[in-house]
């Protein structure tokens, strides 16, 4: 009797592991195929703006934090910013803002977004930067599973061609929610390297 149980227990013990392991797999297959669809929909729109958009350039270079890329028209009338949004400043009208550099060291629901700019918020972003801090973003203008550990940008022949470096967490962390970035040192991340 004593060996019959324990070979059930083994048999459940194994069993329990693989449904487990198996369990795992598939939450991070669902994940990573959420990932590539919005990374391609961020892609097909980059490639749409880009025949509006001719020029590139980094509106803020940070060494540690996300560089803030802007998008314009050869007469810099009209452009895009694209940043990476902390949806931790969403307000009560479900409007995101830019991730401060002060934030950068701590986790949060930081996402890559894309927003048209009018004519004066291009203006006030080209001659003060940090004006770029302001702009708001609409719900339908981040990518809520692009969630960013990295977003870096360099810009070649005057910003006719960019290239981003983008690193995206395999899964949502909201467990590690406004701790300290060094607690997710671990974690997956997918990178994507993008030249449009």
């Amino acid at each position: 009797m004593v060996i019959s149980i324990t070979i059930s227990a083994l048999i459940i013990g194994g069993s329990s592991y693989f449904i487990l392991k198996t369990n795992s797999e598939t939450q991070t297959a669902k994940n990573r195929t959420k990932i590539h669809t919005e990374m391609s929909a961020f892609i097909e729109k980059v490639n749409y703006l880009r025949g509006n958009y001719s020029t590139g350039s980094i509106l803020i270079d940070h060494m540690y934090g996300y560089d803030t890329l802007v998008l314009t028209n050869s007469g810099q009338t009209s452009g895009v910013l694209i940043w990476v949004v902390n949806l931790a400043s969403l307000d009560t009208n479900e409007w995101a803002k830019l991730d401060p550099l002060a934030s950068f060291s701590t986790y949060n629901n930081k996402v890559i977004g894309i927003q048209e700019l009018t004519n004066s918020q291009l203006a006030s972003v080209l001659s003060v930067p940090s004006n770029a801090y302001n702009i708001t973003f609409q719900s339908d203008r981040y990518y809520s599973w692009l969630q960013a550990e990295r977003f870096s940008a360099i810009t070649y022949n005057s910003g006719s061609l960019i290239e981003l470096d983008i690193g995206i967490y395999e899964r949502p962390l909201d467990f590690l929610m406004g701790q300290s970035i060094s607690t997710v040192l671990e974690e997956t991340v997918l990178p994507f390297n993008l030249v449009f």
